[in-house]
């Protein structure tokens, strides 16, 4: 009589084993991925820098106009 596997057994004889994995150090990258990734980095962190003041500005004022216009009306 062959031998039946329950569903959770079938899963688990297609799951990899650990020592079948591959670990992030088999990875090997190249210096033009890692260069595009630091130069995304620097202009994100500059974009961030640039914008900041601005936005601040905008929230503080829109705070003030905000709380302007509640004493008024109360």
């Amino acid at each position: 009589m062959p031998e039946t596997l329950s569903i959770v057994d079938q899963r688990r004889a297609t799951i990899v084993p650990l020592h079948q994995q591959r670990q992030p150090e088999d990875d090997v990258s190249d210096d033009k991925a890692s260069t595009c990734g630091t130069v995304l980095i620097f202009l994100s962190v500059v974009l961030v820098i640039l914008t900041l003041p601005f936005s601040l500005f905008v929230c503080f004022k829109n705070k003030v106009d905000f709380t302007q216009h509640s004493h008024v009306n109360a």
